[in-house]
């Protein structure tokens, strides 16, 4: 019975299209799929959770589930999680790339299906190697193990960790830990550059925090626990990024300029607004952080002005002279340096609402910075740019330009 249901599955991997969305399958067919798979991931150490919906809540079956003790090493490849119960852990979206699942060591993983013949898989691979988790730089989510199905799926073992995504709109507890999600990014991008990955998908989705819990208790618990100061963020989801050979030379690390409209519109950045047939891929990963750090932080400058100039320093139009990953690491670690422990502390502002089209053209962060401040740095502001329409459609325009007519 156990191989049938594997050929079902392996049937099911032959017919998957990858370029289309997951909307499109059935959720009984996603668990269907994943049942099949219930055997081969039991021999390999992994129990899958059933989909929230599909299954009824059975006792016997959810005591199967029990994890281990929370982690108390800030370091820990494993998250927190607000409760150890399996009724609270398995109810997770149905979604057909990813399943939650708990391993022979008590611990929750998520599992992510992608094709063996891909630059997920590679990357993936290139992630687990122990050299690579363990460098200091490395804020990537940890891979722990890489299966293969058949010649075109295979699955990727992570830590199960939380979504980050929801700051966007609750905001932070303190500056310190606003500060912290944004030195996490910016190593994870370092590292990822530093190995010759870019990664192409920049977005509060794809950063996780080592902390889970469910509904819409999880802003709340998750603002808790980092007042713990035990939050570490993570960047995660490598479906869209690539990687060059280490001795790829800089003239040659470019990219067909259509891959630049890849990802998450609102996050996209205007890099090529001149029909460019190729683009730089690494300028382009540190502007589209610079625009998610302008969203998730930028809104912070009254309270650390610093940020406004090195902000700039991420989204400047003159892209030859944009700061690399690394030189943002090293000027950011400048920046926190100078900040004392009671400004580290202060009760961050709330988040303003949102309401444009892309992150990096709304607000000013400028706007409300000491002119004292603004003469000390001596540099014109990189105002946010704002999208109008012409007559031949939408144009990216300085903030101060008028409307075409």
């Amino acid at each position: 019975m156990a191989s049938n249901c594997l050929s079902d599955s392996i049937i099911v991997s032959r017919t998957i299209d990858f370029d289309i969305f997951e909307e499109i399958f059935d959720s009984k067919i996603r668990q269907k799929f994943w049942n099949n798979l219930q055997p081969w991931f039991l021999a390999r150490g992994y129990r899958l959770h059933p989909h929230y919906g599909l299954v009824s809540l059975n006792p016997h079956e959810l005591q199967l589930y029990d994890i281990a003790d929370n982690p108390v090493d800030p370091s820990s490849l494993y998250s927190h999680v607000a409760s150890k119960e399996a009724c609270s852990r398995f109810l997770y979206p149905p979604q057909f790339y990813l399943n939650a699942a708990t391993s022979n060591l008590r611990r929750d993983v998520m599992i992510k299906f992608f094709p063996t013949e891909s630059n997920e898989r590679t990357i993936s691979e290139y992630l687990k190697d122990e050299r690579h988790r363990l460098d200091p730089l490395n804020r990537t989510i940890s891979v722990l193990d890489v299966f293969t199905l058949d010649s075109r799926l295979s699955f990727s073992i992570m830590p199960r960790w939380g979504p980050a995504a929801f700051v966007k709109y609750d905001g932070f507890d303190t500056v310190g830990t606003a500060l912290h999600y944004a030195d996490c990014l910016l190593k994870a991008l370092a590292f990822l550059h530093k190995n010759m990955i870019v990664h192409r998908d920049l977005r509060p989705a794809n950063v996780l925090v080592n902390f889970y819990d469910y509904g819409e208790t999880h802003p709340e618990t998750c603002r808790a626990f980092f007042a713990t100061g035990q939050a570490r963020f993570v960047l995660c989801d490598f479906g869209l990024s690539h990687i060059f050979p280490p001795d790829t030379p800089p003239e040659l690390r470019l990219r067909p300029a259509e891959e630049s409209e890849w990802g998450t519109y609102e996050y996209h950045f205007a890099d090529l607004e001149s029909g460019d047939s190729m683009y730089d891929p690494f300028a382009y990963d540190v502007g589209c952080l610079g625009g998610l750090l302008c969203e998730m932080i930028g809104y912070l400058t009254p309270l650390v002005p610093p940020l406004a100039p090195f902000l700039d320093r991420m989204i400047g139009p003159d892209i030859p002279s944009r700061i690399s990953a690394s030189d943002a690491v090293r000027d950011f670690n400048r920046l926190i340096e100078q900040m004392d422990a009671s400004s580290m502390q202060m009760c961050a502002i709330s988040p303003p609402k949102w309401s444009f089209d892309y992150v990096w053209q709304g607000h000013d962060r400028w706007a409300d910075l000491p002119e004292s401040f603004i003469r000390e740095v001596n540099k014109a502001p990189v105002r946010p740019r704002r999208k109008i329409q012409g007559p031949q459609g939408s144009y990216f325009v300085d903030w101060n330009a008028t409307d075409f007519v």
